[in-house]
């Protein structure tokens, strides 16, 4: 046996590094393990949506309030710290940014992850949780609702949160709204 192993619809670049297509994304793989993947028809760039939201999650880390300051630091060491040889420009940053907030499709996406982590574990206890959510607006015209933390009715929303037992978040409902289903 000779290592590393590949699939065998792998096309190798050298002798570690490889990329196969499957189900119309493109797998990179190193050695046999997938190392990046990203759509087929996604040809603009090498970050993609799960390195965005890594970046980010790294910006937000290291205490850095905006896309502006990241000019302070150094892109390689910034990159090397994520997991990447650089970090890409703030206008590329900023670019994503839109490309993502643009679809509004964070309802789509946190429905399909409650739905595999639900998918993922077998039926168990889950957590119902309430809260109030004050309207402090005055183009809206909300009932009173009952805040304990200041122990006053002010004009606001329920909303009910279903956790499982680990504390991953299930289903959010609003009123009679409901904002992700899972």
């Amino acid at each position: 046996m000779q290592l590393p192993l590949f699939p065998t619809d792998t096309r190798l670049i050298n002798d570690t590094v490889g990329f196969r297509e499957q189900d119309g994304t493109v797998y990179y793989l190193h050695n046999g393990n997938p190392i990046f993947c990203h759509s087929k028809d996604d040809l603009k760039g090498f970050y993609n949506f799960d390195n965005l939201f890594i970046i980010i999650a790294f910006i937000y880390l290291c205490r850095i309030k905006s896309f502006e300051q990241i000019k302070n630091h150094s892109p390689g060491e910034f990159g090397k710290l994520v997991g990447y040889d650089r970090i890409p420009e703030v206008k590329t940053l900023r670019r994503m940014v839109d490309e993502v907030t643009s679809q509004n499709r964070t309802k789509q996406w946190s429905a399909s992850l409650s739905e595999s982590w639900i998918a993922e574990e077998a039926p168990q206890l889950y957590y119902i949780d309430g809260h109030v959510q004050v309207y402090h607006g005055y183009l809206a015209n909300f009932g009173k609702k009952h805040v304990s933390r200041q122990r006053l009715c002010l004009p606001g929303m329920m909303e009910f949160w279903v956790n499982s037992s680990q504390g991953r978040h299930r289903k959010s409902i609003t009123d009679h709204n409901i904002i992700s289903a899972g």
